[in-house]
């Protein structure tokens, strides 16, 4: 059996509104959408303060001579060396391994698990510390398929690339409709640059399937261009880039928790550097200064239900300006409680924007609920306070469980992150026996 992540895409911007529309109605692959209409061409920062474009120019890197990887399907190989000390999310590395299912691991832990089923980005299931090229159940095609990877350039601007020649999708096994793209990754400044060169050969080729993206070594902090939608076509390149001044982190997690205590360079060191040809500009991208800071709260904080019985909490936005779409993950005790679904609340739709619900995602195996919305429209998001979701749990054995949240995002209809400073979880106490009712009786006085 597959081992499966999870499934739903994380809602990172409002602007995702398309991206999210054509994935819940896939179209033939004549008709998909192109990626002007399904993915915003810029995004970002994430939590580290990476940020992508997929404006930048493609410009196809030539691995030719570069001895391939073995010949193997759901394969894991590593680890190698990069060439040189890289940078991923604050730690550096000089050592990589990869997945033949179009993943790219740092460190010199090798990927394990077959990995192929591709889920959201970020996500605390393994693997992490990963590079997405495109993560689904990709397989070699008999004579035609090369992974390979070569170190190319001088000290300080070498740049390793790895390439997935003409590979196959798993459902198109037998065939010769295979897809070709690479991974550069770049000394001095960081960058991580994907191209994509031969894609629409394959049914599957313009990511309707799969996950692109990046993601940290705990799986927190992660930044999707995207998941199970038609974002790809041939000839094309995304740049996901190093934190710079001026570029402000999302707060839905803590750099400063996935940062070592001596990054490779300053900002302004890498702004100065003299790249390789081919290498787009490090120009940082601007992000939006939240006019307010929000906060999430589950309301009501502390419940209680009687075991065997069910409850519903509701996870609250306070203090947003023009919100367009939030994503959270909830944390609970799955020994004490089990969540039986989750709906949208009236938030996200109360200024006349159509709202509709990602997810939810359950695991009451380890305890977590992850659920998104998204709204679309030509009216301004909602602003205030209100209810973003409501979430129905099962009480299943006497005691107390905490509500805690991870990971949430907030972003505006402009696809820009609200500062979220503050998450308040709740308690759910459960408790034994049946409920207890008192009788009243009146009192009667008798004249002598």
């Amino acid at each position: 059996m597959r081992n499966v992540r999870g499934s739903f895409a994380t809602v990172c911007s409002c602007l995702l509104v398309a991206f999210l529309l054509f994935s819940l109605a896939p179209l033939s692959s004549a008709g998909r959408a192109s990626h002007s209409m399904a993915v915003p061409p810029t995004g970002g920062p994430d939590g580290f303060g990476y940020t992508y474009d997929a404006t930048v120019p493609f410009e196809w890197i030539d691995t030719s001579g570069a001895e391939p990887i073995p010949d193997a399907d759901d394969s894991n190989f590593g680890p190698c060396n990069i060439g040189f000390w890289f940078d991923f999310y604050g730690t550096r590395y000089t050592q990589f391994s990869i997945n033949t299912n179009g993943l790219v691991r740092f460190g010199p832990d090798v990927i394990t698990g077959r990995c192929n089923e591709n889920s959201y980005i970020p996500n605390r299931g393994t693997p992490n510390n990963i590079a997405a090229l495109f993560w689904n159940d990709l397989i070699h095609v008999l004579g035609c398929t090369r992974i390979r990877f070569r170190t190319f350039g001088a000290q300080p601007n070498r740049y390793l690339v790895v390439e997935w020649n003409e590979i196959g999708h798993f459902n198109d096994y037998g065939t010769t409709r295979t897809m070709t793209f690479e991974a550069i990754f770049y000394e001095g400044s960081n960058d991580i640059k994907f191209q994509y060169r031969n894609m629409l050969n394959n049914s599957r080729g313009d990511a309707h399937v799969a996950t692109i993206g990046i993601e940290d070594s705990r799986g927190v902090v992660g930044l999707q261009y995207s998941s199970m939608t038609s974002s790809i076509h041939d000839n094309m390149a995304i740049l996901f880039r190093y934190p710079r001044a001026g570029v402000t982190p999302s707060p839905t997690a803590s750099p400063t928790a996935t940062r070592t205590a001596s990054p490779t360079l300053s900002p302004s060191t890498t702004a100065t550097r003299t790249r390789t040809p081919g290498t787009p500009s490090p120009t940082a991208t601007p992000t939006r200064t939240p006019a307010t800071v929000a906060s999430v709260a589950i309301e009501p904080a502390d419940s209680t239900v009687l075991s065997g019985s069910s409850c519903t909490i509701g996870a609250v936005a306070r203090n947003v300006v023009d919100l367009g779409g939030f994503q959270y993950t909830l944390r609970f005790n799955p020994a004490v409680v089990r969540v039986e679904g989750a709906t949208l609340g009236s938030f996200l739709s109360s200024t006349g924007r159509s709202a509709s619900a990602v997810g939810p995602v359950v695991d009451n195996q380890t305890g977590t609920v992850t659920f998104g919305g998204f709204s679309f429209g030509t009216a301004v998001g909602p602003s205030g306070t209100g209810t973003l979701a409501s979430i129905t749990f099962r009480a299943l054995a006497v005691g107390s469980t905490a509500l805690t949240f991870e990971g949430v995002q907030l972003t505006d209809t402009h696809a820009a992150s609200i500062s979220v400073v503050a998450r308040t979880g709740g308690t759910l106490t459960v408790r034994g026996g049946t409920q207890a009712y008192s009788l009243f009786l009146p009192l009667i006085l008798k004249r002598t």
